[in-house]
C-alpha cells in the first residue's frame, strides 16, 4: 500500500502573476528575431513550470520508504528515504488555514462563533516517527479521516484524531 498526496503548491496569487511572463513570452516568440524567440520560449517554460509546480509526499508502506519531492512539468525531483517505524497516525488542524481564518474572521470578541465550525474540513495526516513527524496528506476532514483509518488498519497502528475538543484514539494495535 502506498499514498501519494499533494502537500503544497504555489499560492494562487503567484500562479495568476505568472500569466504576465507567459504573455510576454508568447509575444517575444512571435517576433522574427531568433534571440527574442529564445527569450520568449524560456519565459513561456518558466511560467508553465510555476503554474504546474507541486510539493508532494509519496509513502510506500510495503517497502518502508517515503519520498518528499517536487513535481514540475510532470517531472519528479526528490529522493527516497527509509521510513523508520512509526508509532502513531495523527489527524491535526492545518495550521496555515487556522492562522488565516483566526486573523481574518474571528478577531472581534463580540462574535461568539466556535472556531472549529469553520476549520473542521481542512486537516493534515501525520506519521509520528521517533523524534519527529512526517506530514503525508492534506485535505478535507472526512476524506483524511477515512484515509487515516485505512492506513491504521493496514499498518496495525493507532490513529489519534486531534481535531475535536474531545480527542479520539482509534485502536488497531493488537
Amino acid at each position: 500500500m502506498f499514498t501519494d498526496n499533494k502537500i503544497d503548491g504555489l499560492p494562487l496569487v503567484t500562479k495568476v502573476l505568472s500569466v504576465v511572463p507567459l504573455l510576454i513570452g508568447i509575444g517575444f516568440a512571435m517576433v522574427p528575431v531568433l534571440l527574442f524567440k529564445i527569450i520568449g520560449g524560456i519565459l513561456f517554460l518558466f511560467s508553465i513550470a510555476a503554474v504546474t509546480a507541486q510539493e508532494r509526499v509519496k509513502v510506500d508502506f510495503v517497502n518502508k520508504k517515503y519520498r518528499h519531492y517536487y513535481k514540475v512539468l510532470g517531472m519528479n525531483f526528490g529522493k527516497w528515504r527509509p521510513l523508520k517505524n512509526f508509532s502513531l497516525i495523527t489527524l491535526t488542524l492545518n495550521k496555515s488555514l487556522y492562522r488565516e481564518v483566526n486573523y481574518a474572521l474571528f478577531q472581534s470578541p463580540a462574535l461568539k462563533v466556535p472556531m472549529f465550525s469553520f476549520l473542521e474540513t481542512n486537516v493534515n495526516i501525520n506519521l509520528k516517527l521517533d523524534n519527529s513527524r512526517l506530514e503525508i496528506a492534506k485535505g478535507k476532514y472526512v476524506k483524511m479521516k477515512q484515509l487515516a483509518i485505512d492506513l491504521g488498519k493496514y499498518n496495525k497502528t493507532d490513529v489519534f484524531d486531534c481535531i475535536h475538543e474531545k480527542k479520539e484514539i482509534i485502536k488497531f494495535k493488537s
